[in-house]
């Protein structure tokens, strides 16, 4: 039986969140002196935003907006080029989860990533990793220009909907299917499954895993192969 394992991107294969680590890369290499100034003013309005409790949801389409107007081939360049940075650096990977990621494909469970980050920065993951598919926000665009928008996002019930719908365009059961996620947002794509697995998990996770006796894994005490 055909069967696929999902995976959650930040913070259950990466350390980092990806689209929080980026920005600084981006306002650094494409806004000249300015880029380091600008970057922490918006830092400490996204920090501003999340102690008055914005949602994951809302943080993650404000975030979109702001590259309406960049040149989506741009943004792809810049991606690429912050993900062979943070490869070079090290550390990006949690590496036994990535293991983890390699024993299941080669028991024929094909890999997935589910993340709320944007294809040109989990394209190269993706590549680097030998992932085919990719589930993640799609931005919406104008001759060739970001508008700001998502055609589709992949935050929180989100990440459950992309799933079943690939499901069914794959022709496949979630009941031989795993899936990994390390915050409370990740719940309904773990309950998708059979086979769910909390990684690192946030308090709120690790609770719902242990009444629900789910697999908990904490990267650093699993052993890469």
């Amino acid at each position: 039986m055909k069967a696929y394992a999902f995976f959650d991107v930040d913070e259950t294969l990466i350390r980092p969140k990806s689209m929080f680590d980026f920005l600084q890369y981006w306002y650094e290499h494409t806004h000249g002196a300015q880029g380091p100034a600008m970057h922490a003013e918006r830092w400490a309005s996204i920090r501003v935003l999340i102690n008055q409790g914005m949602s994951r949801h809302q943080l993650n389409r404000l975030y979109y907006s702001w590259f309406a107007g960049v040149s989506y081939k741009d943004l792809e360049l810049a991606g690429r080029a912050w993900f062979d940075q943070r490869c070079r650096a090290g550390g990006l990977f949690k590496e036994a989860v990535v293991q983890r990621l390699h024993t299941l494909r080669q028991s024929g469970i094909e890999p997935v990533l589910v993340s709320g980050s944007m294809v040109p920065l989990l394209a190269p993951l993706a590549g680097w990793l030998g992932v085919e598919h990719l589930l993640c926000a799609e931005l919406q665009l104008d001759g060739g220009l970001v508008t700001g928008e998502l055609l589709q996002g992949a935050i929180g019930p989100e990440k459950q909907l992309r799933l079943h719908a690939f499901l069914q365009q794959h022709g496949v059961s979630a009941k031989a299917c795993h899936a990994y996620g390390d915050h409370i947002s990740d719940l309904a794509m773990l309950e998708a499954v059979d086979y769910p697995h909390a990684v690192d998990p946030c308090a709120a996770l690790r609770e719902v895993a242990e009444s629900r006796h789910w697999p908990i894994l904490l990267s650093e005490q699993l052993t890469p192969a």
